[in-house]
């Protein structure tokens, strides 16, 4: 069962590259900062719900999408998506 599960996360794993492979770059760049996004904003809203005991963990996470969001932002031509 427990190798079933494996080559399942493997088979699904494989799937995604190759349809990721498919996409042009920008739409590339546009999924990766929307995810960045995604997980800085969960990460607001869960410390801002646990606003007593921040945790050390969640600040570092912070600090690393922050970090990870500028360099793909410095390292990429892609322009930002008008509202």
């Amino acid at each position: 069962m427990i190798a079933d599960d494996c080559s399942l996360k493997q088979r699904v794993l494989d799937q995604l590259q190759d349809v990721i492979g498919k996409l042009d770059m920008s739409t590339r760049f546009r999924i990766r900062d929307s995810l960045f996004r995604l997980a800085q904003s969960a990460i607001q809203r869960h410390s801002s719900e646990d606003t007593g005991s921040t945790s050390s963990f969640m600040v570092e996470d912070e600090f690393v999408i922050k970090k990870e969001v500028e360099g793909a932002n410095r390292s990429t031509n892609v322009p930002e998506a008008e509202n």
